[in-house]
């Protein structure tokens, strides 16, 4: 998805005391038909964020009053926003820094100098990324008789249940999740499902806007995250529940994905 596509409907919150000094890139999101909010410290911030609903925060550190730490922490604690991305713009560059940002909540890390380009494309990237999760909360969690839909709306059906693609994605998370530690392969698993490999293939990325295999991946990540918070299992018993041979090959998908390594994720949320 570019950010051409994502601009139509998102919002961006910048939280910093100095915006002036992001003016380039406040110009460039503007020219490409996103709409901008501007906070100069974290209590406006969090006010705007709770009113305007942005879809992506830039955060800054280094501000007077609640320091962005602070702000991100107050943003995650709040019921209105705590599921708005946040990405930190920062001159902090230490690694001890770098963790304090990802355990406050964001879920990126910027430092100054930085290139105009690399915010852009991170951003279009987590845009991406909400849109995905959006759709699969609305599409592939079927509410049942009485239960609430994601938005709080109460329904039988989901939208679209009875068209036949959509149940063929149906089938086949439930294999998919039920079989998570050995899964059976994409030809396999389109037998079982009733169609071929080609053809689930095009409905996953029509319904979910993602592989079948990147839908696997992130369904076991998120298990995992639940398993290191949970559990006292061992690393390599996680990741071996999820479906990964190696520890190391874990640990390395579990950080792209959360920034943290998965030891890490669990000596803050265990």
């Amino acid at each position: 998805m570019s950010a051409e596509t994502q601009s139509h409907s998102a919002t961006i919150l910048i939280i910093d005391d100095e915006p002036v000094a992001l003016r380039a890139i406040v110009a460039e999101l503007n020219g490409l038909g996103f709409e901008t909010l501007i906070a100069r410290d974290g209590a406006d911030g969090l006010r705007k964020a709770e009113r305007g609903s942005p879809d992506l925060i830039l955060l800054d550190i280094l501000m007077p009053g609640w320091d962005g730490y602070e702000t991100c922490r107050r943003l995650k604690a709040d019921p209105a926003t705590r599921t708005t991305p946040v990405i930190f713009l920062t001159a902090l560059s230490d690694t001890a820094e770098k963790l304090q940002g990802f355990e406050a909540g964001c879920v990126d890390y910027i430092t100054k100098p930085f290139d105009h380009r690399e915010v852009l494309a991170r951003v279009s990237a987590h845009l991406q990324q909400r849109h995905l999760f959006a759709r699969m909360a609305e599409q592939v969690e079927p509410p049942g008789e009485g239960q609430a839909t994601p938005a709080g709306r109460e329904h039988a059906h989901p939208r679209d249940a009875d068209q036949p693609g959509l149940r063929l994605v149906y089938r086949a998370i439930d294999i998919l999740r039920d079989e998570m530690a050995d899964p059976p392969s994409l030809t396999a698993l389109a037998h079982r499902v009733g169609t071929n490999q080609a053809r689930l293939g095009r409905e996953f990325q029509t319904h979910l806007g993602m592989s079948t295999f990147e839908y696997l991946r992130e369904q076991r990540l998120v298990r995992a995250q639940e398993l290191l918070a949970t559990t006292d299992l061992q690393v390599q018993q996680i990741a071996d529940a999820v479906g990964f041979n190696r520890a190391g090959d874990f640990a390395t998908a579990f950080k792209l994905r959360f920034g943290v390594t998965p030891r890490e994720y669990r000596r803050r949320h265990g």
